[in-house]
């Protein structure tokens, strides 16, 4: 790894760590999932779990860290291997599928809650479902607003990502 990508890695993460802290008093109302599901279309894969990873890491130094920590890092692994397969198979036209691309975009947040539901049951003993059901307003809450975050990020970043080629 070059210098210049952990430099895009560390400031794209200092990007994530100010939004979700920004964020913070309003639940599960977070620009973050968007903006990883974005960072796929321009970046490899790895550096977009690291970047997901180093924002679950150091927020969770000031909202609370715990063993949940690495099961937020874990979910939001496995929702951007999905949605890389999403990108594969579907999504070959950016532009076009862009309304398709943000409502598949409201399902991740679903898939982020069963994973952490299910290594919470594992870890605390309970059973899945009453879990779910009991998060169900917040996942709702989280799915909706990163159908709305989606659209805005992807022209913000498009942009972005056009015209740094130079300094990136």
């Amino acid at each position: 790894m070059t210098v210049r990508e952990m430099a895009r890695i560390a400031i794209l993460a200092s990007l994530c760590v100010a939004l979700r802290l920004l964020f913070g008093p309003f639940p599960n109302i977070k620009p973050i999932t968007a903006l990883f599901l974005l960072l796929l279309n321009y970046l490899p894969f790895w550096h977009v779990v690291t970047i997901a990873s180093l924002t679950m890491l150091v927020t969770g130094f000031y909202l609370g860290f715990g063993i949940w920590v690495l099961w937020q890092i874990i979910a939001y692994a496995v929702v951007l291997v999905i949605w890389k397969g999403f990108n594969k198979v579907l999504f070959r036209q950016k532009e076009k599928t862009l309304p398709m691309q943000s409502l598949l975009s409201g399902v991740m947040p679903f898939i982020y809650s069963l994973v952490i539901g299910i290594f919470s049951c594992l870890t605390y003993g309970g059973r899945l479902w009453p879990y779910l059901i009991n998060g169900l307003s917040f996942d709702v809450v989280h799915a909706v607003s990163t159908v709305c975050f989606y659209p805005a990020l992807f022209f913000s970043l498009r942009r972005f990502f056009n015209h740094e080629k130079g300094y990136f």
